[in-house]
């Protein structure tokens, strides 16, 4: 269901589910009547009490307010820095996305291959054309040559385009 949807677990937790869903199964095995969760119910209810009783709140609100406090005594002077930073003209942004120079070279890539294949494409349906309507006196003696290399030429470029589109697909 994650990969149809297309969410990324954390790798800690996929480790936890495969461990949970592993002893489920081992504990089937060795006794069909046995029931994982029935089983942690009361180890879990003490975790969740151990973590949210008054004392392990009582911590967290200390050092949460300590976090806070520490904030409110240098947030002053790092904004000052940055303002200072923004009146100098000192301060700057460099924005990058992983990958995108990557993705852009494939499209390049992919765009000059399609334009190649229409103009290809073009010049095969054109030359096809001019055979039929054109008729040069000439052409009885040397139709089926040119026929013949542009056959060839024609099957070499696909061949060339098959090949560079299967290399492009690996990695």
């Amino acid at each position: 269901m994650a990969l149809r949807h297309r969410l990324q677990l954390p790798v800690e937790m996929v480790v936890l589910l495969r461990v949970i869903a592993m002893s489920e199964g081992l504990g089937a095995r060795l006794d069909p009547d046995f029931r994982l969760f029935e089983f942690a119910a009361p180890y879990l209810q003490q975790v969740w009490v151990e973590r949210n009783s008054p004392t392990a709140l009582a911590k967290r609100l200390v050092q949460s307010t300590l976090d806070a406090a520490e904030l409110g005594i240098d947030l002053p002077q790092r904004i000052a820095r940055l303002l200072s930073q923004v009146e100098r003209g000192d301060l700057a942004f460099d924005v990058r996305h992983e990958g995108l120079r990557d993705f852009t070279r494939q499209l390049q890539r992919m765009v000059n291959r399609l334009v190649l294949t229409i103009l290809f494409s073009a010049t095969i349906v054109a030359l096809g054309l001019l055979m039929i309507v054109y008729h040069p006196p000439v052409w009885e003696r040397v139709g089926g040559w040119l026929f013949g290399l542009a056959l060839l030429f024609a099957l070499g470029f696909g061949a060339w385009l098959m090949w560079s589109i299967w290399r492009s697909g690996k990695p």
